[in-house]
């Protein structure tokens, strides 16, 4: 290849030529001795990242210490309705893909990072109960609840709000 050819968009082995700018961030890439020393790195923690929300997972095992692999289960039985409780373990040894929607539900549920994203899962989870053909979990309710588990959503995205709030120095969210 000759001296200053284009090897890729935005990227030429000169030392001296500069990519195009990529989104908000101008990527400069350089080569040396045939190496390629990308800078966006060093560009991009000039600036303050904004705070990643954490997932309802994070919470939930930080506010009922738990490890994050004992989470599915934790919750489970901690939003199943109060009838269903005595039943749970009876059901799961008799008919073990029973709760497959409840789990899938608090699996979607640990990935929620606020409340409108844990409604949107509650409100998923509530569509396959309602046209369910499972009698006993429609009619018997031998099921997680939604409704608990939206109540313990939002007061977890709360106080993860207000915690994150007040260590950024802010305002408390929500």
């Amino acid at each position: 290849m000759a001296n200053g050819e284009r090897l890729h968009p935005g990227l030429y082995r000169q030392p001296s030529q500069v990519s195009a700018c990529l989104g908000r961030v101008a990527q400069f890439t350089f080569f040396r001795r045939q190496e390629c020393i990308d800078r966006r790195a060093a560009v991009a923690t000039m600036r303050p990242m904004p705070e990643q929300a954490q997932q309802f997972k994070v919470l939930f095992c930080e506010r009922f210490n738990c490890r994050p692999a004992e989470y599915a289960e934790r919750a489970f039985y901690k939003c199943l309705y109060g009838h269903a409780r005595p039943f749970a373990g009876i059901i799961r040894t008799l008919r073990p893909d029973f709760f497959f929607e409840d789990f899938k539900f608090i699996g979607a549920l640990g990935a929620a990072v606020d409340a409108r994203e844990a409604s949107t899962d509650a409100a998923n989870f509530h569509d396959v109960n309602r046209y369910g053909r499972d009698f006993l979990r429609r009619r018997w309710k031998l099921r997680v609840s939604g409704g608990k588990a939206m109540r313990l959503a939002r007061e977890l995205f709360r106080a993860g709000g207000r915690v994150a709030a007040a260590e950024a120095g802010g305002p408390a969210q929500g």
